[in-house]
């Protein structure tokens, strides 16, 4: 991921960030959050997906997430075609995210929904009973001024 700072007569706007893989979308979409046009026509699977969510009247927070997670998914499972996608492979994704990216459990429950959604309303798919490992909840704990170290 870059880091783009917009400057107009030396006074910084905004920082975009730019990912590789929307890269093919314009400076414009990336900075406003508005939604970059998809042609129904495209032969791209992520274009698909995101026809779709669009058709269903869903919001562009939920489509940008829900596309990310799928991309994440189909990247490690290392799929060729949409052909491939499993839905038992959703449970090895879900113990990855927990035990090899210690992610939260609020991150494990976003990645569940959005690999829901994928197979269950955009291929029609069954999905298996999961057995998956949860995330563990980190908590930090608090220190009052009188119990914490001093400052050096």
């Amino acid at each position: 991921m870059t880091k783009n700072v917009r400057e107009i007569k030396g006074c910084p706007l905004k920082e975009v960030k730019t990912h590789k893989f929307n890269s093919h979308i314009s400076g414009a979409h990336r900075a406003m959050d508005v939604p970059p046009p998809v042609s129904s026509q495209s032969p791209r699977f992520i274009d698909r997906l995101r026809t779709f969510i669009r058709a269903r009247g869903m919001a562009y927070r939920t489509e940008k997430t829900y596309c990310a997670w799928a991309r994440r998914f189909i990247r490690f499972n290392h799929y060729q075609s949409d052909d491939q996608l499993d839905a038992h492979h959703i449970q090895g994704f879900l113990n990855y995210l927990a035990v090899d990216q210690h992610c939260s459990i609020n991150t494990q429950k976003t990645a569940l929904n959005a690999l829901v959604f994928l197979f269950r309303a955009f291929l029609g798919q069954d999905i298996p009973d999961l057995n998956c490992q949860k995330a563990v909840l980190r908590r930090i704990a608090a220190t009052s001024h009188a119990t914490a170290p001093p400052a050096t």
